[in-house]
């Protein structure tokens, strides 16, 4: 796996703007990259303790990191929410809010989520509780139509197995990857950092005749 995009959102606090990527908002990723909403939102985003933060907003709203697209990615983030009733996930293949793969927490549970043409589908669950205002990690594996999603808490060590595996063929294209969240009062915060994306290349061994092999 090759890490092509992370942020660990350690810089400067700012004020807080309702425009993600601008130098009160989240700023410039610390891979130089920018963040963008999908579509704009009425969202305030700010840097606080070296953590994005996000509120001010009910609904749910998706963010985007750069331009680049992937089919086959693992992505992982550190979070936490102030209400338990939230959901936040890791999106993958994310063409645009119609169209994305998610593993989320959502409200005592996490899931993995389709939505396709506008129509969103919760493919599989399994309950899982967290403690508002506590720091948790979120990892979500596309590769081929194999969806995997893992969740622990943070200071515990990473689970070796996934919590939660199933396979689905409605999205296959390369596309985007970011955050989906949806926030029950305007008043809720979702705090991320230690987020990146790795793309999964799929190496072939090749032998050379005396022996040795290549990829």
């Amino acid at each position: 796996m090759t890490i092509v995009a992370q942020d660990t959102f350690t810089r400067a606090d700012t004020t807080g703007s309702t425009t993600i990527s601008n130098a009160a908002g989240w700023g410039t990723s610390s891979d130089g990259e920018a963040w963008s909403t999908l579509p704009t939102t009425s969202c305030t985003f700010k840097i606080v303790s070296n953590r994005g933060q996000e509120s001010g907003d009910t609904g749910r709203d998706h963010v985007r990191l750069g331009t680049q697209t992937l089919a086959d990615a693992e992505a992982l983030v550190r979070f936490s929410v102030s209400n338990i009733a939230n959901y936040f996930g890791l999106t993958l293949r994310q063409t645009d809010t119609s169209n994305w793969y998610a593993a989320r927490y959502n409200n005592g549970k996490l899931d993995l989520e389709k939505d396709v043409t506008g129509t969103a589908t919760q493919i599989t669950n399994t309950t899982f509780t967290i403690t508002a205002n506590t720091l948790y990690w979120l990892r979500f594996r596309c590769q081929g139509t194999n969806l995997k999603a893992k969740i622990w808490a943070d200071g515990s060590s990473e689970p070796g197995s996934w919590t939660l595996t199933t396979t689905d063929s409605a999205l296959t294209s390369a596309a985007g990857f970011g955050f989906v969240w949806n926030n029950p009062s305007s008043s809720d915060v979702i705090k991320v950092d230690s987020y990146s994306v790795d793309n999964l290349v799929a190496h072939v061994l090749i032998s050379d005749g005396y022996g040795g092999v290549f990829t």
